[in-house]
């Protein structure tokens, strides 16, 4: 896929511009169903090693505004529709000690969720210390969730939250495996709401109960 998008822009292999045009948005469908699949197998494969006590924790001192939310930021920016204002609120140099790419991980699963629903407003990376606890937020302005589903919310195969059911069920599932193994606490925070009028949002709060 990135051999055909470099040559889709060569004038000397596709002179006309409206065959570029068509080809570019093939291109950005095929990406989008291949990262659809990657986040799917590695998911899969997650369920499988923690289920089997496979997986193996490291720890190291961590920024979380580093090491976690900005290059997850990143990845929201680079799928982002540009209608949706993706902010991080974190203090500096907070650091912990903690696995850092399953700490990004979670935090990616989450807030990929938030843009499967948020058309507008904001999506929100947040992390703070109370009682010496280190506590992480991903927070959105989206239609929040149906009553109905929030108790089966971290359930394997879970019926999928969008409309269009598209989602496996697996990804909040892994974001508990992990937190378990973790020692921390993921939890949906019923008492949040996002401020803007028809979108009451949804904001899911990581606990790891561990200090900076």
């Amino acid at each position: 896929l990135s051999f055909v998008s470099t040559m889709a822009d060569d004038l000397t292999v596709i002179p006309e511009e409206k065959n570029r045009r068509s080809m570019m948005s093939d291109i950005r469908i095929v990406d989008s169903s291949l990262q659809f699949v990657n986040e799917l197998l590695r998911n899969m494969l997650d369920i499988h090693r923690t289920a089997d006590k496979h997986m193996k924790l490291e720890s190291a001192p961590t920024d979380l505004l580093r090491d976690v939310m900005e290059p997850v930021m990143s990845v929201l920016f680079m799928r982002g529709n540009g209608r949706v204002k993706i902010t991080t609120d974190c203090p500096t140099n907070l650091i912990v000690n903690g696995d850092r790419m399953r700490l990004k991980q979670i935090v990616l699963n989450l807030s990929t969720n938030s843009s499967k629903f948020v058309e507008t407003g904001f999506i929100r990376l947040r992390a703070e210390v109370v009682d010496n606890n280190v506590i992480m937020h991903v927070e959105d302005s989206g239609p929040g969730i149906p009553d109905c589903k929030k108790d089966k919310l971290f359930t394997k195969f879970q019926e999928s939250l969008d409309t269009l059911n598209q989602g496996t069920g697996i990804g909040l599932f892994v974001c508990k495996n992990l937190s378990d193994l973790m020692g921390a606490d993921i939890f949906l925070d019923e008492r949040f709401d996002s401020g803007i009028p028809g979108s009451p949002g949804t904001r899911f709060t990581l606990r790891l109960n561990r200090p900076p």
